[in-house]
């Protein structure tokens, strides 16, 4: 197990901060997530602070009222990567085919 963790690059996340409907907001997201958003935002041809406001209002109503909007944003890019995942090949490094027993 330890080597497929190895595998893996890690890293902490990042606060970033942007303006989205006027107000200035910030969110944490470890970089694979961050170049997952940009590429969604590329995708949708939208800009990265369109995507976050649409996020965002989201998650003004249930089930998500109660989820910080850094957890709603890495939700969202999950869902959007298992739902087509053609779109993201190549943009994260894959782990090893073989999958580490627990």
């Amino acid at each position: 197990m330890t080597e497929y963790l190895n595998h893996f690059k890690i890293s902490r996340p990042v606060k970033r901060s942007i303006v989205i409907a006027g107000h200035k907001t910030s969110f944490t997201l470890e970089h694979d997530f961050w170049c997952v958003l940009k590429r969604y935002a590329s995708i949708e041809e939208k800009s990265v602070s369109e995507v976050i406001f649409n996020i965002d209002k989201y998650r003004e109503g249930p089930p998500m009222l109660d989820a910080g909007l850094s957890c709603v944003i890495r939700q969202f890019l999950l869902r959007d990567i298992l739902s087509r995942p053609q779109c993201y090949e190549g943009l994260i490094e894959s782990p090893p085919n073989t999958l580490p027993t627990f």
